[in-house]
């Protein structure tokens, strides 16, 4: 059996290779058989921020800091804290945890970066006000604004009512290269270009656009776009949707591939492969809002397919992302 130092090496290595989740495994095997490394839990603390799972990042930081650690790894772990509480929005708290960086390692110019955002950031008197409460008026209204009822309803409106983005010829042919050869129809488009169509300029990744526009695919394209979309890597999704949010088109593409794939065995450990593509749309802006548009016969069929492999596990971490 390996001892802790060895399994220290071993999650380093999983880490070095992006693998997290396989890494934070690691680190726990680790702490097992030696619970007061603060060592252990700063490592394990950076990769649940990799995962960014905020609450293990939170409580490995609070737990490595009670065991003593040296002055590196006590950095270390007061910085990854800040970072967990930035990301919480508990920026007053977030900003005491820099500062303190700072006092303890005074040239760490991560930190200092981190207090320089946090200082020119839009509302900061606000922001770093810690114990201080707001008023907030309240009315008495006989029927909720629109806007919420809006929210409410949304899970009643129809799909199609969701405008997409009109097709351009570059996507056309962009999507063609990755789906088949039938383009998407737009009266207003130019008249095709020969070239275009031949052309090999485009990322073999589909843009944001293309990812936007699946969901208007003819139905002989759609069966390669489902495969094609379950394989691609959540580090890719990630990198598209970060700074925009989720597209409601493309999770409700989505959501319709996976049914299909999770219901025809199209791709393998299909099981495995989903899950870990919704949770990562799941950390995303505007997930929730656009889950209520994603058709729910598709969403019952993906939970009955993951119901029939018979672990209750899984089943539950599916409920909890995909049922509202």
């Amino acid at each position: 059996m390996p001892t802790a130092d060895e399994l220290k090496v071993q999650g380093n290595k999983a880490f070095a290779n992006k693998e997290f989740k396989k890494a934070a495994k690691i680190y726990r095997d680790a702490i097992k058989l030696d619970s007061t490394n603060p060592v252990l839990y700063s490592n394990r603390a950076l990769c649940f921020i990799k995962e960014q799972d905020w609450d293990r990042a939170l409580r490995d930081c609070k737990d490595g800091l009670s065991h003593n650690p040296n002055l590196n790894t006590r950095v270390k772990l007061i910085y990854r804290q800040g970072i967990v509480l930035k990301n919480l929005s508990d920026t007053p708290n977030a900003f005491k945890c820099f500062s303190e960086v700072v006092n303890l390692d005074p040239q760490n110019t991560a930190a200092i970066d981190e207090l320089k955002t946090i200082e020119n950031s839009p509302n900061k008197k606000l922001k770093l006000q810690s114990g201080s409460s707001i008023a907030i008026p309240i009315k008495e209204v006989n029927n909720l604004p629109e806007e919420f009822l809006v929210l409410l309803n949304a899970k009643a409106e129809r799909r199609n009512e969701l405008i997409p983005p009109k097709p351009t010829e570059r996507l056309n042919n962009e999507i063609n290269e990755l789906f088949g050869h039938k383009p998407i129809v737009n009266n207003n488009s130019e008249k095709s270009n020969p070239k275009l169509s031949n052309s090999s300029s485009f990322s073999d990744m589909p843009t944001m656009q293309v990812l936007s526009m699946l969901n208007t695919l003819p139905k002989n394209q759609k069966i390669g776009a489902y495969k094609y979309i379950t394989t691609l890597t959540p580090e890719y999704y990630n990198d598209v949707f970060e700074s925009t949010g989720i597209d409601s088109e493309f999770l409700i593409f989505f959501i319709e591939a996976a049914a299909y794939v999770s219901t025809h065995n199209a791709i393998n450990k299909w099981e495995t492969t989903i899950y870990d593509l919704i949770s990562t749309f799941s950390k995303l802006r505007r997930y929730q809002l656009s889950l209520l548009f994603c058709n729910t016969n598709h969403i019952d069929e993906i939970i009955n397919n993951v119901n029939k492999l018979g672990d209750n596990t899984l089943l539950e971490t599916y409920k909890s992302l995909l049922v509202i």
